[in-house]
């Protein structure tokens, strides 16, 4: 519901793992948008480069790879890089589920 009613267009989840919630999200995004997934992008952030992997074959799948980025290395190094790139230059939803010693720092 949270998807329907604010539709967000750029989302960050921290902490990929298999990709089950950005799948369930950017599958939320695309429905929520009614139409062509153009301007859609969730940067889903991986410390793992094989968890990673996995979770991009998953998103693969799905067919939702026009959508989700997954994003490795550290959140808050990957955060900084995509800004200072002009990547993420704002963000309608942020879902924090990794290391919780994490999280403030993120």
């Amino acid at each position: 519901m949270l998807f329907a009613d604010e539709k967000p267009k750029v989302v960050v989840d921290l902490g990929t793992y298999s990709g089950y919630s950005t799948i369930m999200f950017a599958d939320a995004m695309r429905q929520a948008a009614g139409g062509p997934s153009a301007g859609l992008r969730l940067w889903s952030l991986e410390a793992d480069p094989l968890i990673a992997s996995i979770a991009m074959n998953f998103i693969e799948l799905a067919g939702l790879s026009d959508i989700v980025t997954v994003v490795v290395g550290p959140a808050d190094d990957s955060l900084k890089r995509l800004s200072a790139e002009g990547k993420l230059t704002s963000v309608d939803l942020m879902f924090i589920d990794h290391i919780k010693d994490l999280y403030v720092r993120d």
